[in-house]
């Protein structure tokens, strides 16, 4: 009787060893774990400002932007390219002819997606004017393959 007590209390300290070890593990890894969202929340704030930082510098240039998919859909468009071009109620989402409608200008970032080279041509391109006016500008269209 004597060593089957001694035995229950031998496996009930194991039984308590254990339980204790699982216990730290747990708490462990939830701290871990916590400590990783912590720095996940940290790093998509850090990249939320930066990306909201680059919009509005992009946005702020004089130059006409365009960032265009290797499909040659618009990503985005800055306030001096919506003022260029005809008037696209939302250019994002649509082709890039939809935006210029100028095949040169699309052939021309194909050619330099496709090649994975800059290119740079100038294009004399009709734009809307004033009324039923088209103004005639010199265009100086470069396109820089991102990847």
């Amino acid at each position: 009787m004597l060593t089957f007590a001694i035995v229950s209390l031998v496996l009930a300290l194991a039984g308590a060893v254990l339980w204790v070890q699982t216990k730290q593990r747990l708490e462990d890894a939830e701290r871990r774990h916590l400590l990783t969202l912590r720095d996940e929340k940290r790093a998509l704030l850090q990249a939320r400002q930066q990306a909201e930082m680059l919009h509005r510098l992009a946005d702020g240039i004089g130059d006409g932007l365009f960032i265009v998919s290797l499909d040659l859909k618009v990503l985005f468009v800055n306030r001096a390219a919506r003022g260029f071009f005809p008037p696209v109620t939302e250019p994002v989402g649509r082709t890039l002819l939809d935006c210029v409608r100028d095949h040169r200008v699309v052939e021309l970032v194909a050619e330099g997606a496709r090649t994975g080279r800059s290119l740079r041509n100038e294009f004399l391109i009709a734009t809307p004017g004033d009324g039923r006016l088209v103004d005639e500008r010199v265009f100086s269209v470069e396109a820089i393959p991102l990847n």
